[in-house]
């Protein structure tokens, strides 16, 4: 399996993302940003990952065609 890497585009133009692929279809995300804010719901499952100058990253979404499943700790994304 080639190991996918998808960009993740901030408007600040020091700020690197990017989501690794790292099974079929878990990715880990890395950034260089200072700053990232998690909004969980009740039971402290994640649907939210806030990255410094964005992007925004909630379950539901889709990116590059494919939908986001869940987060998980350690910023883990599980696409369906």
């Amino acid at each position: 399996m080639k190991q996918e890497v998808i960009k993740l585009k901030s408007r600040y133009k020091d700020i690197n993302s990017e989501l690794i692929q790292i099974k079929d279809n878990k990715y880990l995300l890395e950034t260089n940003s200072e700053y990232v804010r998690l909004s969980r719901a009740e039971n402290r499952t994640i649907y939210s990952i806030d990255l410094e100058g964005g992007p925004i990253i909630d379950v539901g979404d889709t990116i590059q065609g494919k939908k986001i499943k869940s987060i998980k700790s350690q910023y883990v994304i599980e696409f369906e």
